[in-house]
């Protein structure tokens, strides 16, 4: 008999799953779906499996997958104007489940970094601002909304000649009406936002 295909929301540490897919550790769980470090047997690199929680968090995935996809189209990643934003590699369905396959927005996110170092040096601040500001032009190019940007979804990794390259990640809510005001995390939130009515 065949082996089960083990649940990627059971997974654990080195557990194969979807075939050629080797669990590393989860790097969190939100209110829609686990994600999970995964090394892809085929090219020996290490990536990010988004699953989801429950079929009724299936759209929310497609919907994210649909947002990277527009993002990333026809860019070659490299001197793309949306190269601090996470790319999707692959939509898959493992045990059952919808998954994404993404590329690791770094080491540690942006909110672990200020509460491990405290406030960065103006050089980095500056960099920063940058990055996520390029980031929000391409997003502002294709019409996108993140909906709930903080440093949590922020990736830190180190780019080419060892600097350090933030990332923005978690696009679940970037398909959510405009109208749904309290979507998001409220610390994070237009505080004026009840005033207009639409997330502008």
């Amino acid at each position: 008999l065949g082996r089960m295909e083990i649940d990627p929301l059971r997974a654990r540490r080195d557990d194969h799953i979807g075939g050629d897919l080797k669990v590393e550790s989860v790097l969190g769980q939100g209110a829609t779906s686990r994600v999970l470090r995964v090394r892809r047997g085929s090219d020996d690199r290490s990536y990010a499996l988004k699953c989801s929680l429950g079929e009724d968090h299936d759209p929310r995935l497609c919907q994210e997958a649909a947002v990277l996809r527009r993002l990333h189209e026809g860019e070659d990643g490299a001197s793309g104007r949306a190269r601090n934003i996470v790319r999707l590699v692959e939509e898959r369905t493992i045990a059952g489940r919808t998954c994404l396959l993404l590329t690791l927005a770094g080491e540690h996110t942006l909110h672990r970094e200020l509460a491990t170092d405290g406030v960065v040096s103006l050089d980095y601040a500056m960099r920063y601002g940058e990055q996520l500001f390029e980031a929000l032009e391409a997003l502002e190019d294709q019409g996108i909304v993140h909906r709930d940007l903080k440093p949590a979804n922020v990736g830190v990794g180190t780019a080419f000649k060892g600097k350090k390259q933030l990332t923005v990640f978690d696009f679940s809510l970037a398909g959510a009406p405009l109208t749904e005001l309290e979507v998001g995390t409220s610390a994070y939130r237009d505080p004026f936002l009840r005033l207009r009515g639409v997330w502008d």
